[in-house]
């Protein structure tokens, strides 16, 4: 319980965080870019997915070699987009 709690804390300050940055990109068009490692982005646009890929019988691995580097992006609006494209391929699956 303590573990679910914990996710559902995480992943409500996460939309939070979504919903904030979306009004102001609307209402400014500001854009928030940092660097961030291709590794770091794509391990938390996973995050959160583990409960329902356990619940469809469905795993991620992951294969990004150090190598890969960082890019300058909006990490949350990216990782948005990554978050809902691999949730609805596992909802598809």
């Amino acid at each position: 319980l303590e573990g679910a709690i914990l996710g559902a804390s995480r992943e409500a300050a996460r939309a939070g965080d979504i919903v904030r940055r979306l009004r102001e990109f609307f209402r400014s068009g500001a854009k928030s870019l940092e660097r961030i490692s291709v590794r770091d982005l794509i391990r938390d646009s996973i995050a959160g997915l583990e409960s329902s890929c356990r619940r469809h019988g469905i795993g991620i691995e992951v294969d990004c070699r150090a190598s890969v580097g960082a890019v300058l992006v909006d990490r949350l609006q990216l990782e948005t987009v990554m978050h809902l494209l691999l949730q609805n391929s596992i909802e598809s699956i």
